[in-house]
């Protein structure tokens, strides 16, 4: 489909502003055209249009061992002897690559065009990923760790500053700056103690930081280093909740994550809801930083949604379903209810999949 026309409710730039009766013309991947008064023209689709959502931090290796008992976060994740590393390392290729496949068209249904994960298992690890996306119409960075190999890897994604010694963890860093590849890194998820040498690093992306303190919130905004919040999954092992609204006020660049297959689903759609509901949060921030956001740290710095120009990688919510239908405002309710049920097309480089 060379050319292709959406029309109803638009979310357009990247303060994801309103636009009622409006379109956009699609064309070679692109978005070409941005109107208002749609009323006569042959849209292919209607509904309320929005960028694809972005699930900035998963970990989807471990999406054959669903919904564990609740147990301490070391327990659960630590290298190399948490229930998560024994559990893959028993597990065998054709099953890995299955249950990854199963998350990440269940991402796709959701309406997330890209997300990023920590793979574990070095090269033949990031392989396997890389084979189970095959043939998916998704965007993936993939974030290796124990090898690198920045022909089937986008960056290193370290468990965290305290699993290994200072050495390997410089080595890491070294290796991310020679290969020109971001270096990410889990911090201050069960406590602080890991904060500091995590920072000392200077990282491109920081995951979690629940018990950031007011000095690394600081830092973190003068350095400019992003952040992806992973909620569910600190809900699920109890090690706290970030400061989010201090991270915000700070002008920390925030992504959202679901983390674990294991602990939650890989559902962006629920993660927001989540947010929302336990920050209270202006719903705007929320969806900005699960969609514009969330491309800005993994993908293109200067990426602003739904604009002339950008990148047709696009969701389309049904403005019609008994669940939307009645909304006052498009962005509380896709933040606050709208689930998978209520995606009708999915756009990605201008390939589209409609769902209903």
């Amino acid at each position: 489909m060379s050319e292709l026309i959406l029309a109803g409710t638009l979310l357009y730039g990247e303060d994801l502003e309103v636009l009622n009766d409006s379109y956009i013309v699609v064309d070679e991947g692109n978005i070409k055209e941005v109107g208002s008064g749609a009323m006569g023209l042959d849209a292919a689709l209607e509904g309320i249009v929005i960028p694809g959502f972005v699930n900035a931090h998963t970990h989807i290796g471990d999406s054959s061992a669903k919904d564990l008992e609740y147990l301490p976060l070391d327990d659960i994740v630590k290298p190399p002897h948490g229930i998560k590393h024994r559990i893959l390392a028993e597990l065998d290729l054709d099953a890995l690559v299955s249950s990854m496949r199963e998350s990440i068209s269940q991402m796709i249904g959701c309406g997330t065009v890209l997300f990023s994960d920590f793979r574990e298992g070095g090269i033949s690890g990031a392989e396997a990923l890389r084979g189970a996306l095959y043939g998916l119409n998704i965007g993936c960075k993939v974030f290796g760790r124990d090898e690198v190999s920045p022909e089937i890897m986008d960056g290193i994604g370290i468990s965290g500053a305290s699993d290994m010694d200072y050495k390997t963890l410089l080595n890491l860093k070294a290796n991310a700056k020679n290969c020109d590849m971001p270096l990410a890194i889990h911090a201050g998820e069960k406590d602080a103690s890991d904060i500091d040498l995590a920072l000392e690093l200077s990282p491109d992306l920081l995951i979690h930081m629940v018990h950031a303190r007011d000095s690394d919130i600081k830092r973190m905004a003068v350095c400019e280093i992003p952040l992806v919040i992973c909620i569910r999954s600190n809900l699920v092992t109890g090690v706290g909740l970030p400061p989010l609204s201090d991270m915000l006020d700070a002008g920390i660049v925030i992504g959202i994550g679901t983390d674990n297959v294991m602990l939650n689903s890989p559902d962006i759609l629920t993660e927001i809801e989540f947010v929302s509901k336990l920050y209270r949060l202006d719903d705007g921030v929320v969806l900005k930083m699960a969609t514009i956001n969330g491309r800005r740290i993994l993908d293109d710095a200067t990426y602003s949604g739904i604009v002339e120009g950008s990148v047709a990688d696009i969701c389309v919510v049904s403005h019609k379903s008994s669940n939307m239908r009645g909304f006052k405002d498009p962005i509380r309710s896709i933040v606050r209810r709208a689930t998978s049920a209520d995606i009708i097309a999915y756009i990605r480089r201008g390939e589209v999949e409609i769902f209903k």
